[in-house]
């Protein structure tokens, strides 16, 4: 039966291939005019979220200027288009109840809107938003919300890779008998939804195309097939509770073999809707009103009209509270006056954070700095963007009366900002009556006398101990509800990581803040002691197993691999830190009787952990025996938890000792002897019970109702993820905190109430790591690039890079070298590009759910590398071909183009460089230079004595001063990423000197 739906589904894609091909070179038109008219637009907006002033009769041009948060509000309707427009691509626009959209347009002028970025249209039952007159509207790879509209469109609405609710409204109208019939909507590789609405009197109701996936551009020649059953590439569409009714033609024609849901749905016959088995249904091949054709579901129907109006309406609910947002830790902007001039953070350089230091007594050195606002941006990322323009909505569309943002300075502990003191110790800080007396003022102005507290990250903690001050004096009451959105409630990791080591602290790879400085900063600053697993964490991972993978011991240790000569004085695994007074000693160096890094003049070392003090620990850990276990009374309001799973989030560290030798092996395998000295080293280990800060266990705490956002499902194909930081400036998580605010039942793509397992997830990765002074480009069989690109400042040394290919990660500075995470079952081509002289060592593994597969390591190791190397090799990891191949790597040793030596990978990591062909390849490099012929000779004799010797394994000694020589010779060529047919006399001279002095300082 499915092969035979199959089959018929190909013969009607086959049938419609000349309409569909004229209908998507008209859509390709109109994506081409998106294109160019958006791209003036969005240059020419502002940076910052602004709601602009309308007035009656608001008249709108292709020149008008779109903004992230532009609002179309009653005060302004109608809105009358004299030209098409475009909402560019990272901007937004918002139609308030009772708004009017129209045209100026004239049959031979049609007018459309163009939404390159997100819309919403949010009328109400008594105010529905009614878009009339216009041609039609296209949604290209954005995403819409359309709620209680009345939309009258000839040539309907048109989806392109977009995301599209539908609620509580119409769509009619669309004719045009000329193309043989309009489609009232049309959808490309999209995802619909549509409940309670009526889709009706149209030419077509819904006509779902199918997206050919193009040729698939595999190493090997291959084409992968789409799944018959479920292709990604295609449209998702469900419609419920919905009329379709009137529709010339099809009510839902679907050409895809994906199926539509239309379960539950009205078809103006209780007898339900009519199948049509082929495309023509009569001689002038019109199917006949409603006709349902393809893969569509629609058992069980309806057998009554669910929007008939005579239905007794449902009795009215006072609604709603208005709402105080606390943000959160690093979400508030501070200043150092009250000039808005000396902004210190976010920061502009390592200078304004120093401006930020503390007092080892937990007081700002500069008493005067206060904070202002909450971030909307920084540095071109969204942070709370999205949220700002939906609460700016709820309220211009009445729903509430007011909200407040509530700026604090985080350094500080909670309890400051509510009963006035820092460090367990009473102040003068102002923010305590502040905070206190702006809830009241919200609580009295409010429709229902209450406040909704919306709560992100530690502001989850200010808002606990808001609760259970207001509670101490009978208020609490005046809570309508909280809404804790990824908040460390026991701690998390990531805050141990942090504090000792500066990890993940960093802000642009350093270029503005430095690791150094963020984790002097926290040394001092009790808001980020308060971020630290509390005694509550290790009950709750202990009773929560399903939760806990991976995430004890938070700190573990090499057996005997830390001495006294690295600087410690621990004995191994008996001091993995599993419990909180385990924890406490080892933050502040009891354990290991270590004492706090300095910097004798240099940049702190962040691989040595810092000594934290004991006082903010316990102050911190006094006020989780307040926070952690404290609930509202049985009769005050819920407390609901958001929580973000399916992003890497830091679990635990772990500490070995690394033994450094730092010339052995630098040329050819060559020992000089030399001490070795050892080291301090960490690594971390990351769950995906996470949102890539917080882990799930911490966030989900004490609460009434439990919310999971799935990250994973969330992020897959974005080029910037949502995570912890942006958390609410996602989709879902505004669309989660309207539909609280508001009172809405409904729950957004990616959120529900049940707990996840990590078969949830499927994340299956390829892992690539490189030891070397080479570097790595990844591409997909697309084109798209994972790894360095040249930094456009030419005056720095900093690296750049990119990571194009969808959910991939490049970590240039991961503890074993270079790291590069890419999806697995895909093939892939590596690049490797020589950046200095040596030896490198590639490593690949695929990673299932957190967990290597055991037997697919394979490593190339020790290859010789020369600053002109170009190497290629393809890693095939799809289902056609072997899961762990024997790969070949193709090696060009002075990028000539010419193929100079291939090597393939063993099945099991280990093994040594073979210094002959080190050597080798250096002649190659050498003879390639066109020198003279004495000099080359001169040269490649001396290589040749070299090997000689290392083949009849005779001692060779190393030239001190001339190893020096040598040495910087080295450092003056890495990275200079030069290319053979571009190399001028200079850079042929450089090459050659080099390679001069690593052979004088050889003494045979």
């Amino acid at each position: 039966m499915a092969l035979s739906v199959y089959l018929l589904s190909t013969y009607v894609i086959l049938a419609y291939a000349i309409i569909n091909y004229m209908n998507f070179i008209k859509k390709c038109i109109k994506l081409i005019l998106i294109f160019f008219i958006s791209v003036p637009l969005l240059f020419a907006s502002p940076f910052f979220v602004s709601l602009p002033v309308a007035y009656a009769e608001t008249y709108i041009t292709s020149d008008t200027t779109f903004e992230n948060g532009t609002a179309w509000l009653k005060d302004g309707s109608p809105y009358i288009l004299d030209d098409s427009i475009t909402i560019p691509s990272n901007t937004s626009l918002y139609i308030g109840p009772g708004v009017t959209v129209t045209a100026s347009s004239t049959p031979d002028n049609p007018i459309s809107i163009f939404a390159s970025g997100d819309i919403t249209i949010a009328g109400t039952a008594a105010e529905p938003v009614i878009i009339a007159g216009l041609d039609s509207m296209t949604i290209s790879r954005s995403d819409a919300d359309i709620d209680h509209a009345d939309i009258d469109l000839p040539d309907g609405i048109e989806m392109f890779y977009a995301t599209t609710t539908i609620a509580s409204s119409t769509i009619h109208g669309a004719h045009d008998p000329s193309s043989g019939g309009a489609k009232a909507i049309s959808s490309w590789g999209s995802t619909l939804t549509i409940k309670d609405s009526s889709i009706r009197d149209n030419d077509y109701g819904i006509y779902s195309y199918h997206v050919s996936p193009g040729p698939f551009l595999s190493f090997f020649g291959q084409t992968a097939l789409a799944d018959v059953t479920d292709d990604p590439k295609q449209n998702h569409i469900s419609i419920l509770g919905s009329d379709i009714t009137g529709n010339g033609a099809y009510g839902i024609f679907n050409v895809t073999t994906n199926v539509i849901h239309a379960e539950n749905n009205w078809w103006g016959d209780a007898a339900g809707p009519r199948i049509a088995t082929s495309t023509t249904q009569s001689s002038n091949g019109i199917a006949g009103p409603d006709f349902v054709y393809g893969l569509v579901n629609t058992i069980p129907w309806l057998t009554k009209d669910p929007l008939d109006l005579t239905k007794t309406p449902a009795p009215a609910t006072l609604c709603c509270s208005n709402v105080l947002f606390l943000p959160g830790i690093e979400a508030s902007r501070l200043y150092s006056s009250q000039s808005s001039t000396d902004k210190l953070w976010e920061p502009s350089d390592n200078t304004d954070v120093q401006n930020l230091f503390l007092t080892n007594t937990g007081t700002s050195v500069n008493p005067s700095i206060h904070a202002n606002g909450i971030i909307d941006s920084a540095y071109g990322f969204g942070i709370y963007n999205n949220l700002i323009a939906m609460m700016n909505g709820v309220v211009a569309d009445k729903t509430i009366n007011t909200w407040e943002p509530f700026a604090y300075d985080w350094r500080l502990s909670v309890d400051s900002f509510v009963n006035g003191t820092i460090n367990g110790t009473t102040s003068l800080a102002t923010s305590s009556s502040k905070l206190l007396s702006d809830f009241l003022s919200l609580a009295s102005s409010s429709k229902t006398g209450k406040v909704t507290i919306v709560a992100h990250s530690n502001g989850g903690l200010v808002a606990k101990m808001l609760a259970k001050t207001l509670a101490a004096s009978g208020k609490s009451g005046l809570i309508d509800k909280m809404v804790m959105v990824a908040v460390p409630e026991f701690g998390t990791p990531q805050a141990v990581a942090g504090l000792l080591h500066g990890d993940n602290e960093d802000i642009l790879d350093g270029l503005i803040l430095g690791k150094d400085t963020a984790r002097e900063l926290g040394d001092n600053a009790p808001g980020a002691y308060g971020l630290l697993p509390s005694k509550d964490y290790f009950s709750a991972v202990a009773s929560a197993t399903a939760w806990a993978a991976g995430t004890l011991p938070i700190i573990s240790f090499a057996t005997s691999t830390l001495t006294t000569s690295a600087g410690f004085h621990l004995v191994g695994d008996s001091q993995s830190v599993s419990t909180y007074d385990s924890l406490r000693t080892f933050l502040a160096g009891i354990a290991d009787h270590r004492s706090q890094p300095t910097t004798n003049g240099a940049p702190l070392d962040t691989s040595l952990p810092s000594v934290l003090h004991t006082g903010m620990i316990d102050v911190a850990q006094n006020i989780h025996n307040t926070l952690d276990t404290f609930s509202l009374v049985s009769s005050s309001p819920k407390v609901i938890s958001l929580i973000g799973v399916g992003n890497d989030t830091l679990a635990s560290l772990h500490y070995f000792e690394q033994v450094n030798c730092p010339l052995t092996n630098t040329f050819v395998g060559i020992y000089r002897p030399q001490p070795c000295t050892d080291s301090l080293v960490h690594t971390a280990s990351t769950t995906l019970f996470g949102d890539g800060t917080v882990v799930a266990v911490s966030a989900q705490g004490v609460s009434d109702e439990n919310y999971f956002f799935n990250l994973l499902a969330d992020n897959e194909g974005k080029m910037i993820p949502d995570s912890h930081i942006n958390i609410l400036n996602s989709n879902s998580g505004v669309a989660f905190v309207k539909d609280q605010v508001t009172a809405s039942p409904t729950l957004p793509p990616y959120i529900t109430n049940t707990e996840p397992t990590l078969s949830d997830f499927h994340e299956d990765n390829l892992v690539i790591t490189m030891h070397s002074p080479v570097d790595v480009n990844i591409y997909d069989s697309q084109g798209r690039h994972t790894g360095p690109i040249p930094n456009p400042d030419p005056t720095t040394d900093l690296g750049q890079y990119e990571e194009n290919i969808p959910d991939s990660r490049y970590d240039p500075e991961a503890s074993d070298g270079t790291s590069v995470t890419v999806p697995y079952g895909t093939d892939y081509k590596v690049i490797l590009n020589g950046t200095g002289s040596g030896s490198f060592t590639l490593d690949t593994e695929r990673d299932k759910n957190g967990t290597p597969v055991a037997g697919s390591e394979t490593e190339f190791a020790d290859m010789p590398v020369t600053p002109l190397l170009k190497a290629e090799l393809i890693l095939a990891t799809t289902t056609s071909i072997n899961a762990t191949p024997t790969q070949l790597l193709v090696m060009d040793f002075d990028g000539d183009g010419i193929i100079d030596a291939t090597s393939t990978s063993t099945s099991t990591p280990g093994g040594t460089m073979d210094p002959t062909a080190y050597m080798r390849s250096m002649e190659r490099t050498v003879k390639s230079f066109g020198l003279t012929a004495y000099r080359q000779k001169v040269m490649c004799d001396k290589i040749e004595k070299i090997i000689s010797y290392i083949l009849a394994k005779k001692q060779i000694k190393l030239d001190e001063n001339a190893a020096t020589v040598a040495g910087q010779a080295l450092s003056d060529i890495r990275n200079q990423h030069w290319i053979f047919k571009n190399l001028d006399q200079v850079k042929k001279d450089r090459l050659t000197n080099m390679f001069q002095s690593i052979l004088d300082s050889v003494e045979i």
